[in-house]
């Protein structure tokens, strides 16, 4: 990527748009997070988040009733240890299909960062 960026800095960010990673999820509203999780595979959740950030666990529990943050987060505790292996697979899954939710409009990713982005509550 840093080699494109030095050849062509629109090619680069052109192509930076259309990847996200797993834990650009965090960038996501509530009510998209809540239509993630009704489109992904249950048992892929707890694994994949045992290997994310603490911010990006605390927006999927924010997105879930206190019952069912408690379940996820007991499921992920009794996970022990995983192999890096497994919980880039279940990631992945779960960016295919949250790739496939912005693709046909029905999440918004959003960057908080970015100016004009920011919510009015």
């Amino acid at each position: 990527m840093t080699a494109l960026e030095e050849r062509s800095q629109d090619d680069a960010e052109q192509i930076k748009g259309l990847m996200f990673t797993f834990e650009e999820l965090v960038n996501l509203s509530g009510e998209s997070l809540i239509i993630l999780l009704n489109q992904i595979p249950r048992e892929s959740l707890p694994l994949a988040l045992k290997g994310a950030s603490d911010k990006l666990r605390q927006a999927f529990l924010a997105s879930m009733s206190e019952r069912a943050g408690r379940i996820l987060l007991d499921e992920i505790e009794d996970l022990g240890p995983v192999r890096v292996k497994d919980v880039d697979t279940a990631q992945n899954e779960i960016l295919v299909v949250a790739k496939d939710l912005v693709d046909r409009g029905e999440i918004d990713l959003i960057d908080q960062e970015q100016p004009g982005n920011e919510m009015i509550v």
